[in-house]
């Protein structure tokens, strides 16, 4: 009985002194962190848990990656194959490679329906050309001619073609790129938005939002009457194959990756005439940190 009082009273104790030692302040000057060389004392005084390995740090969370999608649906058989590709988390930045984004586009002629639609993956490094990847061209599917492969044999096509191009992304690590909140300036354009220049006029200088647009072989970024926040020499802009559209583009809008300032541009060369083929085309170059500060503060809801 002795023997399991003595148990007991000793039990209690340390119960006691854990209680104590959770609820008691530590003392400052007890832990020291600045100097490898202290030891907090032999191995065997310190708790069990102590000796487990380092936990491995969570894999980092790149957010939504950049794939492409394959998706079959009914369209009309006279004009279409049942197919569309579908893009998701684009445009994006190569985190691995600098100077690198992707991003999907569309081209159709201007005369007809989109029956002759191609769709494309491209790679944007900045100061090179854009390398382009065909994903699919309704005008070499010709469904409604007897001596075409036929739809069948041309979903093939694009589903290899899908599949590749997946796989080339999923071999990279993408941070998409965000809109920036800007006012695409359309001067003499042939869509001019006369309202919303109207809005900017009116509003006080300190309240107008950043405006993007081409002159003479330049990037513009400005707040109208106040500043020109970047002037860029972009002459490569104006060489554009279609000799019934523009020679100098309106820029649409733009998305930007924070961290670098890289900004993949918006622009086309439409020109509002039958002949020109409408085609938004896109461009890379790198903005100032001050003018990414100008735009947080001057945004375009101040038009609304």
């Amino acid at each position: 009985m002795r023997g399991i009082a003595t148990f007991l009273t000793l039990t209690t104790a340390a119960v006691l002194f854990m209680v104590g030692a959770c609820t008691s302040p530590v003392e400052a000057d007890a832990l020291r962190i600045d100097d490898e060389s202290e030891t907090v004392g032999s191995r065997e005084a310190l708790p069990s848990w102590s000796m487990l390995a380092d936990a491995q740090p969570l894999p980092r969370d790149p957010g939504p990656q950049p794939h492409l999608e394959l998706r079959l649906r009914d369209m009309d058989p006279d004009m279409y194959c049942g197919y569309e590709v579908l893009a998701h988390g684009f445009p994006a930045l190569d985190e691995d490679e600098d100077g690198v984004v992707v991003d999907v586009g569309a081209w159709a002629g201007s005369g007809g329906e989109g029956e002759d639609e191609r769709g494309f993956l491209e790679w944007h490094r900045l100061g090179e050309d854009t390398e382009e990847t065909t994903l699919y061209d309704r005008g070499s599917d010709r469904p409604w001619d007897e001596d075409a492969p036929g739809c069948e044999v041309a979903i093939a096509k694009v589903e290899a073609r899908v599949a590749a191009a997946n796989r080339r992304l999923a071999a990279g690590r993408w941070r998409k790129l965000e809109p920036l909140d800007v006012v695409g300036h359309n001067p003499g354009g042939p869509w001019f938005d006369t309202e919303t220049d109207a809005r900017i006029v009116a509003l006080a200088p300190e309240a107008r939002p950043v405006e993007l647009l081409y002159n003479a072989e330049q990037f513009v970024a400005r707040v109208r009457g106040v500043t020109v926040l970047e002037r860029q020499s972009q002459p490569g802009w104006r060489q554009f194959e279609d000799e019934f559209c523009r020679t100098a583009p309106n820029i649409d809008g733009a998305d930007v990756d924070r961290a670098t300032g890289l900004a993949l541009v918006r622009y086309d060369y439409s020109s509002g005439g039958c002949l020109c083929d409408d085609a938004e085309h896109r461009s890379l170059t790198r903005l100032a940190p001050e003018t990414l500060a100008a735009v947080d503060a001057r945004p375009t809801e101040t038009l609304d």
